[in-house]
C-alpha cells in the first residue's frame, strides 16, 4: 500500500507543475504535525496515537496518489473505472465504520445503561439508604472483540464511570434530589452481603447471563 500510494504520489506531483514544491511542502508539513503528539507525548501505549489525524492524512495521501494515476490514464474507460473504484471504496468506507461505531460502541453501552435503569426501577429510590455496585471488567466485553481500551471496552470497567453513572441515572430517574451512597464492590464480595429492602445489588456480571 505505501509504494502504491507513493508512486501515484509522485504522478500526481508532477501533474502539478506550477505547484508542486508547495503541494510537496503540505503534504510533508502536514504529516509532521499530525504525529508531533505521539512525539512528545510519554504515554507509549498504542492506543493513545493520535490515529484519528493519521488515519485521514493517510486517506488524503491515498486519494491524492489516485488522482496522480488519473493523470496518467488516458483512455477514458480507465477513468471512468478508477472513478467508481473510489466512489465503492468511500461508500464501503462508510459502511465499515456505521458497523464498527453501533456493535462496538452503540449497542454495549445501551445495553449497559437499559440494566442500570432496570435494576433501579426495580426499587423505591427514596427507600434506599445504599446501593452496591458490581462493575464490568474489560474482558466482559458484549463487542465481538476488544481492541485495547478502543473498541469493545464495557463502559463500567472504567472507574470514572463507576463513580458517576449511577448519581446520574438517580437524578434521572427521580422527580426528588436523592443522593444514595454507592459502593463498588468485587463479585467475590456479593456472597458476604446481607440483602435489605432499604439497599441495591446491581451486578453488572448478570447482563450477560
Amino acid at each position: 500500500m505505501s509504494a502504491f500510494i507513493s508512486v501515484g504520489m509522485i504522478l500526481g506531483l508532477k501533474a502539478q507543475r506550477a505547484r508542486r514544491v508547495g503541494v510537496l511542502l503540505v503534504f510533508i508539513g502536514v504529516a509532521i504535525i499530525s504525529y508531533l503528539p505521539n512525539i512528545v507525548s510519554a504515554e507509549k501505549w498504542p492506543s493513545y496515537r493520535t490515529l484519528i489525524t493519521l488515519g485521514p492524512l493517510m486517506g488524503m495521501y491515498f486519494f491524492f496518489a489516485m488522482k496522480g494515476y488519473l493523470s496518467t490514464a488516458a483512455s477514458r474507460y480507465v477513468k471512468i473505472f478508477f472513478t467508481v473504484f473510489l466512489s465503492v471504496v468511500v461508500l464501503a468506507s462508510g459502511f465499515i465504520a456505521q458497523r464498527n461505531v453501533k456493535e462496538f460502541f452503540i449497542e454495549p453501552q445501551l445495553k449497559e445503561l437499559a440494566f442500570i435503569r432496570e435494576r433501579l426501577l426495580s426499587k423505591d429510590l427514596s427507600t434506599l439508604k445504599k446501593i452496591y455496585f458490581v462493575a464490568l471488567r474489560w474482558n466482559d466485553s458484549m463487542a465481538p472483540i476488544v481492541r485495547f481500551d478502543e473498541f469493545g471496552l464495557p463502559s463500567t470497567s472504567q472507574p470514572w464511570v463507576q463513580i458517576r453513572i449511577l448519581p446520574l441515572l438517580i437524578s434521572e430517574l427521580s422527580d426528588k434530589k436523592i443522593n444514595i451512597p454507592v459502593e463498588i464492590i468485587s463479585l467475590s464480595d456479593v456472597a458476604k452481603l446481607k440483602g435489605t429492602p432499604d439497599t441495591l445489588l446491581i451486578n453488572m456480571k448478570e447482563i450477560k447471563n
